[in-house]
């Protein structure tokens, strides 16, 4: 049986019923890879047990809590999702059972999509000890002030991701998070309403170890960013400002950020102009590899200053969703990115003009080029790429306008 269960990453799923009972199994899944016999037994337990004699069922009784405990043995993943849209609160009781069991290798705890969990819980997960934790998921539970002063305590040695997004983190609650003593590498705080006095009690954290950061749907405007710029984040890699009201002035007091090891940063979906880019292309980034600008408005005359960036690890830039005409792909083939193996220009108002633009490129590693969604293209242009593109090129012949949602 330990044999079974070794083979296999175990992840427990439980789902709150809108009025039934709780109880104190859970819903036992495998990772995607698992096949093992041991998982075929637990999905069709419900019949075999019907079938078992009085004297066999009180004989597996005996030895289901040995089996049960076997099984704790090797979950690394936990999921508690609220389905029934906001449905009841979590009980302090709800998560008894979930922190007095032992899971010796839980790495991954996951309770968002509105658990909306009481104090009173929070204070209880709180005394959970995971010594194995790494990633824990509390977005859109509404959390605050009080709940962050019981969450704080925990202690959880090795929790390197975190995301509290979706939740009321007003300037007193971020006082409580950055109180925690976590190695925390990734922080999400998307949706929180992020102001200027709360962002000003975030940076006086020590996050000397954080390299991933999440601000989307903040409402982040030029104050916010100021204060932002002046964080000590010496591992900062990742930094993602999408669906904020960034403007150029916001942009030219970002580009002041002493983040030397920023690898990847997205700016989709906010109204950026010419003046906004050509702040952008000032920045002192030499490590940038990943930079997002979809669904920024952006027209073809408005990229004249992106070549002039000076970024030469760039491989991946993402446009898609804008405006983009002949003059833009005019204004791309012209930036020196000799590492660029990914361009993203989906959805935009590329034409056969553009396509002869694109195809007189020096991106030699260059192995994806989406110009899917371009109205104005059809197949009979990928003739105009050269030979060894035409492979890497992707155009659709469709004028069905669709904007995915991405970052």
């Amino acid at each position: 049986m330990a044999s079974l269960l070794q083979q296999s990453t175990v992840s427990v799923h439980r789902t709150r019923p809108t009025q039934a009972s709780h109880s104190s199994d859970s819903n036992i899944s495998s990772s995607p890879a698992a096949t093992s016999p041991l998982i075929d037994v637990l999905q069709t337990a419900p019949r075999l047990l019907q079938l078992l004699s009085t004297k066999a069922l009180s004989a597996l009784a005996s030895s289901s809590h040995q089996l049960r405990s076997l099984i704790h043995q090797h979950v690394t993943s936990i999921t508690i999702i609220e389905h029934n849209g906001y449905g009841t609160e979590y009980q302090v009781t709800e998560l008894e059972i979930l922190v007095q069991t032992r899971w010796p290798q839980l790495q991954k705890l996951n309770l968002k999509y509105r658990a909306r969990l009481e104090p009173g819980a929070v204070a209880q997960l709180a005394r959970a000890q995971w010594s194995t934790l790494v990633s824990l998921d509390l977005s859109r539970n509404s959390l605050g002030e009080a709940a962050m002063s019981q969450l704080v305590a925990a202690k959880w040695p090795v929790l390197k991701e975190i995301n509290l997004s979706h939740n009321k983190l007003d300037t007193a609650a971020i006082a409580w998070l950055i109180k925690a003593d976590w190695p925390l590498e990734s922080l999400e705080l998307s949706d929180i309403k992020l102001d200027v006095e709360a962002a000003e009690e975030l940076i006086k954290g020590d996050w000397q170890k954080l390299t991933r950061l999440k601000l989307q749907w903040n409402k982040i405007g030029v104050g916010v960013i100021s204060v932002l710029v002046k964080a000590c984040w010496p591992a900062l890699q990742s930094l993602d400002l999408a669906h904020n009201w960034l403007s150029a002035g916001a942009i030219a007091v970002l580009t002041q950020g002493n983040w030397s090891q920023l690898t990847t940063l997205v700016l989709s979906n906010n109204d950026l102009d010419e003046a906004a880019i050509r702040f952008l292309s000032e920045a002192r980034w030499p490590g940038l590899t990943s930079l997002y600008l979809n669904n920024c408005t952006l027209e073809g005359f408005e990229l004249e200053w992106l070549p002039r960036a000076h970024w030469p690890l760039l491989s991946m830039l993402s446009l898609l969703g804008n405006c983009l005409d002949a003059v833009g792909a005019m204004h791309l083939v012209s930036g020196n990115w000799p590492l660029l193996t990914e361009l993203d220009l989906m959805d935009n108002a590329l034409d056969e003009m553009a396509v002869r633009c694109l195809a007189d490129n020096n991106w030699l590693l260059l192995k994806t080029l989406d110009l899917t969604v371009n109205e104005e293209l059809d197949i009979s242009m990928l003739t105009l790429m050269h030979p060894q593109q035409q492979a890497i090129t992707h155009i659709d012949p469709s004028s069905h306008k669709y904007v995915p949602y991405m970052f």
